[in-house]
């Protein structure tokens, strides 16, 4: 158990610098999984960051399945302007001379709404989510959401956003002690050279008083075929000296393949001393 539990404390801090309610933050697709949670100024419908850049599509069904180090889990169901997501952290044991005592689950549940309206190159969004936690006898119930705005400016062929993420109540604490939601304010650009869209997010993290930078680009190689590559600089803290390969620390990578009526999207996160993070999903479009 302790093992497991330290497998799980570190990759946390080496996503989100924070420790509670991970469903609030955690990458819920694998489009949040290849981008480092960045290009929040992108338009689709899997950028959950920024619920103004969020594009809700009646006719497709989306299943993500993302795979973290220590057997953790996040399944994640998307319809139109709702989602939901479970993030299984497996069985906990505690042992002693190969002898089990006592066994216990973790998971946490999210079910989120998305609005947004659309006023000339401008777009309002929010969203707001339902969020129960439990690990083994203690449990927590909250509500966060989030607010952004997106502007078009055509003429120079640049997207800005600006977004407030997880602000809400607590309505029942694990335990006495007044936790507070994981506050994020964000910052994002967007811009397109033909087919290759280059990102960049700045991300101000409350609860450490940290600033996260994220790089992407998506290149659209034809109408079957999209590309995604990122990096964030959340991950230079823990390099290690002698590791030659550093610098692929945070590399985050994704594909996506268009079939007849649906799309297979692949991606991977490098979590550096952690290991390898890995996604797939497939969404489904009824024409």
């Amino acid at each position: 158990m302790k093992l497991k539990y330290n497998i799980i404390v570190l990759i946390f801090n080496l996503f989100f610098c924070q420790s509670e309610y991970q469903i609030l933050t955690i990458p819920k697709n694998v489009f949040q999984l290849s981008t480092n949670s960045g290009m929040s100024s992108l338009i689709n419908n899997y950028n959950y960051s920024n619920p103004a850049a969020f594009l809700k599509n009646n006719k497709s069904y989306n299943f993500n399945i993302i795979h973290f180090p220590a057997d953790i889990t996040i399944y994640n169901f998307s319809k139109s302007k709702y989602s939901i997501s479970f993030l299984d952290y497996g069985t906990f044991e505690n042992q002693a001379n190969d002898i089990s005592y006592e066994s216990f689950s973790a998971y946490e549940i999210m079910v989120q709404h998305y609005y947004t309206q659309k006023l000339k190159n401008h777009i309002f969004g929010f969203s707001t989510g339902l969020f129960y936690s439990s690990i083994d006898n203690y449990n927590s119930l909250g509500l966060s959401n989030s607010i952004g705005w997106n502007s078009f400016f055509k003429k120079i062929d640049l997207s800005l956003g600006i977004s407030i993420e997880n602000f809400g109540h607590i309505f029942k604490s694990y335990t006495a002690f007044n936790q507070k939601l994981p506050l994020r304010y964000r910052i994002g650009f967007s811009t397109s050279i033909k087919n290759l869209y280059l990102g960049y997010d700045l991300l101000y993290l409350k609860e450490s008083n940290d600033l996260q930078h994220i790089l992407g680009l998506e290149l659209i190689i034809n109408n079957k075929m999209t590309i995604r590559l990122s990096n964030t600089d959340n991950y230079k803290d823990l390099w290690l000296d002698d590791n030659l390969y550093n610098f692929i620390s945070g590399l985050g990578f994704g594909i996506d393949i268009s079939l007849n009526k649906s799309s297979i999207n692949i991606g991977f996160l490098n979590l550096g001393v952690a290991g390898m993070v890995y996604g797939t999903s497939i969404t489904f479009f009824d024409i």
